[in-house]
């Protein structure tokens, strides 16, 4: 019988023996009016109310009995299920010491570190930064290979879920365990591990981020990259019709740097290309309206759809053009018209361009050049590219997370998580043996 059975019942008699007492008042008022008349009726009624009641009464005697006879034994189950597990709780930490002693730990004390990409940052010029790229690319693939791949990843699974429901299991004190992990003369590390094994998965979890991050600033830069190349190569077939300078960097003061991809000089004028490896994979379509707005879509059936990314590519020329022109006024006092010629170094994308800008790809440069003006003698052009050579104060160097600092530090942990995969596995076992 539960609590709540109890208490209905004892209302239940409640209500019974209520009603007896208000028939036993009602004949002793009426006692006041015939007194040895009252007295017999009284005595009647008392006998039979009492004999009215007398089942019920017994009935909630026993239930009584039943009550506390049931919570009696509850207590002693209660209690043996309690020294039970202390009992079992002391055997695993006699195990969990025994194991604990024929582990050998990294002396290495220090906590797991917090992640943070922007922890150290390094500065790079597009192309050293690419090189560098690569080459943490490639170690980082090399222990992913080595490590995650084949063994470490799937320690989360079968490890730490089997742990934490040991940890949890009902004959066992959680509490007590805990405050046994807090007490091992083991560093730090392994403590923090083993109150929460979810931080190796975190640990994990790290490489992952570590690698998709540096993926995505590989390929960003390497795009670039490769199109400035493309653009190198078609270019230095006419190196002997003209004169060419890549990545060139020149201080303008308080207008900051004007940093031209490729500047080109030859009697037909002096020419700034912006290069630009956009839209190289998948379908892509451009289109440059008249006012001068790049618009993009991915099929020739969808709505075009403002690009305004690539909308601030003309702003980019134009101040090029223009820091470029002030440049060659400055130092010479000539004033010269700089023509901007944008690269579109990949053969994906599909151009529409309705505006006066000039829009190729790198193999219709040499005709764009080819076709222009002529501007200057052969000896005037070779004075400029000069002057703009003697003042290249060398390509910028740009802010690139420093990987290989958190390569470092990814690895040094790879002990940690093989050890603790093979001491959580180990203290897995004596829950499994015990049971």
């Amino acid at each position: 019988m539960n609590f709540t059975s109890y208490l209905m019942s004892n209302v239940k008699f409640a209500l019974k023996m209520g009603a007896g007492a208000i028939v036993f008042s009602l004949l002793i008022i009426s006692s006041s009016i015939d007194l040895e008349f009252g007295m017999f009726w009284s005595i009647v009624g008392f006998v039979v109310a009492s004999i009215y009641n007398l089942p019920e009464y017994l009935r909630y005697k026993k239930r009584e009995y039943s009550y506390k006879r049931n919570q009696r034994k509850a207590e002693k189950l209660e209690k043996q299920r309690l020294n039970e597990i202390r009992r079992n709780t002391a055997l695993y930490l006699q195990d969990l010491n025994q194991m604990i002693q024929e582990v050998e730990f990294m002396s290495d004390g220090d906590n797991l570190y917090s992640f943070d990409l922007n922890e150290k940052i390094t500065y790079k010029t597009n192309d050293d930064a690419v090189m560098l790229l690569q080459k943490w690319k490639s170690d980082l693939e090399q222990i992913m290979a080595n490590h995650w791949d084949k063994e470490i990843n799937q320690f989360y699974e079968n490890t730490i879920s089997t742990f934490k429901q040991n940890i949890y299991h009902s004959s066992l004190n959680t509490e007590s365990i805990y405050e046994y992990f807090k007490t091992l003369n083991i560093p730090e590390m392994y403590k923090q591990i083993l109150r929460d094994p979810h931080l190796l998965k975190s640990e994990l979890n790290k490489v992952e981020i570590l690698n998709k991050e540096l993926n995505q600033d590989f390929k960003r830069l390497q795009r670039g990259v490769l199109g400035e190349q493309v653009v190198e190569k078609e270019l230095l077939k006419y190196q002997g019709d003209y004169m060419t300078l890549f990545g060139n960097r020149i201080d303008m003061g308080e207008d900051g740097t004007v940093e031209n991809d490729v500047l080109i000089f030859s009697e037909n004028g002096i020419f700034t290309l912006e290069v630009k490896n956009i839209k190289s994979t998948g379908d892509q379509y451009l289109k440059i309206s008249k006012d001068g707005l790049w618009y993009e879509r991915n099929s020739l059936y969808s709505e075009w759809q403002v690009d305004e990314k690539s909308s601030r590519i003309v702003d980019q020329v134009n101040r090029h053009v223009y820091l470029t022109q002030k440049f060659v006024t400055q130092t010479t006092t000539n004033k010269v018209h700089v023509q901007p010629i944008i690269v579109i170094s990949n053969d994906n994308v599909v151009i529409e361009n309705e505006t006066e800008w000039i829009i190729v790809r790198p193999n219709q440069i040499y005709s764009c050049i080819r076709n222009a003006q002529r501007q200057f003698t052969r000896d005037q052009a070779e004075e400029y590219y000069r002057l703009f050579e003697k003042y290249d104060i060398g390509q910028a160097k740009f802010q690139l997370i420093d990987y290989g600092y958190q390569i470092e530090r990814v690895t040094s942990h790879l002990h940690l998580i093989e050890q603790s995969t093979k001491l959580i596995s180990r203290l897995n076992s004596i829950e499994m043996n015990r049971s």
